[in-house]
């Protein structure tokens, strides 16, 4: 996961824990398309 991992592990310290989050981070939508902090692409429906 690359760069993700350090921002999931800071949600799993520091976040509310109120529901269970994906193991991604999101940093940017573009219409159906998202892209994670590793620069990773895909399109959601």
């Amino acid at each position: 996961m690359g760069n993700a991992s350090r921002f999931i592990e800071l949600e799993n310290k520091f976040g509310a824990r109120n529901y269970l989050p994906l193991p991604v981070v999101l940093v940017k939508g573009d219409g159906v398309w998202v892209y994670d902090v590793d620069g990773t692409s895909t399109w959601i429906a």
